[in-house]
Order: structure tokens, then sequence, then C-alpha cells
């Protein structure tokens, strides 16, 4: 339901500012006329989307506990209001209680779910429109709690992968640079006047770039 901002007359003749939420301009006037308020200004407040995005190991958390919940017939919007009570992650709790007061207007799960912008993954989003479509929503959170989980896991193993090649390249780096800029230098102070091979002097100039320049 749009949120109005609203600068009116009341019957004292003085000047309010406020919101109100209304389904449409018909609505805002009517619910304007039985405060006994005249609007001067009005325009309906475009609502922020949350920025925040779900992830795997979140995605998967959410459709396990709504799987759980609706499996013990709990319904869609009490488990919401369960689930928005229970995380303590602000940003997950805000994504919560939006997903309620979107579904306690009429929404479905999905549509609510497509209203928060990209905060979730869009194959959970559709998933789930076809679950309420077809009557096996249950069954539909709780295959989607096993995928996100497997993402999750997967990714947790990628980085870990990851790592060890980053800390040896950065490793192999340090070692190299203290070699040229710390090593070598006193080696070539001993040769000095002494005739050099071109691999030699490639190394002496590179080491002389690095001490001077870097």
């Amino acid at each position: 339901m749009p949120k109005y901002r609203y600068t009116a007359i009341n019957l004292d003749n003085k000047k309010v500012k406020g919101f109100i939420d209304a389904k449409d301009d018909a609505d805002f006037r009517k619910l304007m006329r039985a405060q006994d308020l005249v609007p001067v200004v009005s325009a309906p407040v475009a609502e922020k989307h949350l920025s925040y995005r779900i992830k795997a190991n979140e995605a998967s958390d959410f459709s396990r506990q709504l799987s759980s919940m609706l499996g013990s017939g709990i319904t869609v919007l009490r488990a919401l209001e369960i689930l928005k009570n229970r995380d303590s992650k602000p940003q997950i709790n805000a994504i919560y209680t939006k997903l309620h007061k979107d579904i306690s207007q009429g929404h479905t799960l999905s549509e609510a779910m497509r209203l928060q912008g990209d905060c979730f993954p869009e194959l959970l989003v559709n998933m789930f429109a076809s679950g309420e479509t077809g009557g096996h929503i249950e069954q539909v959170t709780e295959k989607m709690a096993i995928h996100y989980d497997k993402e999750h896991r997967l990714n947790g193993k990628v980085k870990t992968a990851a790592t060890y090649p980053a800390i040896l390249f950065s490793v192999t780096v340090v070692v190299v640079m203290l070699i040229f800029t710390v090593v070598l230098p006193q080696f070539f102070t001993i040769l000095e006047g002494i005739q050099l091979p071109a691999i030699t002097r490639v190394m002496l100039s590179v080491s002389s770039f690095l001490q001077g320049y870097w």
C-alpha cells in the first residue's frame, strides 16, 4: 500500500504535515476527509527497496525454517511473524518485516519476495511461485533449503581452495622484492669493477630500479 506525504489544513485552520497509507488517490482523499483535513499538498512517497542481498546460507536457513513451520500447519503470514522476531541480524530482520507487511496486505509469498528488489535470488523466487501455483510450497521450500545449503558448502570450498594460492603468491612477491632490494645489492657492491655476465647485469638493473623508484 503506497504511503502519501501531505500538507493539510485542519478544522482550526492550522497547517499540519504527515504521512498516511492509502490504496490510491481516491482512498487518500477519503482518509483525509475522515480526519477533517483538507489537503493542500500531497504526493505518494516512493518506497525504497532494501539493498541487502540474501546469501546462500541465509537462503537455505530461510527455506528450511519456512518448510518446517509450514509442515507444522503454520500459515505463511504467521511463519514470517515468527521469523522477523527471531533473527538477530538487522538486515535479515528488515527483510522479514517487509515480507510480513506485504503478505498481510494480500500479496503471495513469491510476490512479496519480488517486491524486495534484489534481496532474494531469482531462482528462489521463481521456485516459490511454482510451489504456490502447484500447491506444494512445503516440498519446494525443503528442496530449496537443500539446494542453497549445497551452494553454500561449494562456495566455502572454492574460497578455501583459492586462499592458499593467494597466500603463496603474496609471499613469493615479498621474497622476490627482498632479494632484489636487500640481498642482491650487497653482492653487487662486492662485484663492482668486475665484468659481469649479461643476466647478472640485467638483475643489477632491476635491483637498482626497484631501489630507486619503489
